[in-house]
């Protein structure tokens, strides 16, 4: 059950602050496309918004899309969001099969826009593209997380090193 969102439920400046929600999700994205759905388990403590850490905890559980946004929308209707909080929300879920089944980017700052206006587009596209550039170093810091916690010699995923 989708909320009714009203577009000028919110000035522009806080709109602009829905921003890093799409800096977030981009992030997630990248490091899921990288390096596979369970690599999201060790993003998570980085996430500041506890809905998309909650939709990342669902990805990561390997439950179905259906199934995971099926308890994000649940969990949308039983809050009592509005304004930029409900935008985020509802970015947020735009952005699940984004890092799911790995959306061009560009399609996703297309369905992330239409949520925050046409006005932002640009803004929307600039920050998806920029948190992409910017997540290598992050990457390495999962790799080496996940080595210690699985002993692993490497865990490229196509046995790199």
């Amino acid at each position: 059950m989708e909320k009714k969102l009203d577009m000028n439920c919110c000035a522009e400046a806080e709109k602009r602050e829905c921003l890093e929600t799409v800096r977030q999700i981009a992030y997630a994205y990248e490091v899921v496309r990288r390096e596979g759905i369970l690599a999201a388990e060790f993003i998570i403590p980085e996430i500041e918004d506890a809905f998309l850490s909650e939709a990342l905890g669902l990805i990561t559980d390997a439950l179905g899309y259906e199934t995971i946004c099926k308890a994000m929308e649940k969990k949308l209707s039983e809050g009592n969001y509005s304004g930029k909080e409900l935008i985020k929300k509802m970015i947020i879920l735009e952005g699940i099969p984004w890092i799911i089944e790995g959306y061009d980017p560009h399609k996703a700052a297309i369905a992330i826009s239409h949520r925050l206006g046409a006005d932002l587009s640009a803004a929307v596209t600039e920050t998806i593209l920029d948190e992409i550039r910017h997540t290598d170093e992050n990457i390495v810091k999962i790799k080496e997380e996940w080595k210690k916690r699985y002993k692993f010699e490497d865990i490229g995923r196509e046995g790199e090193a």
